[in-house]
């Protein structure tokens, strides 16, 4: 994750974190994504098996491709397949990081980012 930041910083790029950026604690949490995500250029997933067991990362996932944000997924630790990105392109962090990032930048660009 430290990479990561380090990659969207160094590019110019702000981004949300839902544990260490600033937060509305008076709103509800639905609310407040919500509202992150629909002023957000593109949502970045970073898959993980916690990501899989989280109850908002499908929800946040789903509701970005609604609205009609970009999605970009990130496998960042191996993990068995999951139905609820099976045929989903992602890029995968899992086995040359240097290449991942390259790749990353890439999409980024295509999508006018």
């Amino acid at each position: 994750m430290a990479k990561l930041r380090a990659f969207f910083g160094e590019r110019g790029y702000a981004y949300w974190e839902f544990e260490s950026s600033e937060r509305d604690y008076q709103k509800r949490i639905d609310l407040e994504l919500e509202d992150v995500i629909s002023g957000a250029v593109a949502t970045v997933s970073v898959l993980s098996e916690a990501w899989k067991e989280s109850t908002w990362s499908l929800r946040e996932l789903f509701f970005s491709q609604e609205i009609g944000k970009p999605v970009f997924l990130l496998k960042a630790k191996p993990m068995p397949p999951t139905l609820a990105i099976a045929g989903f392109p992602y890029i995968d962090f899992t086995k040359d990081s240097k290449r991942a990032f390259f790749r990353l930048a890439g999409e980024l660009e295509r999508a006018g980012l």
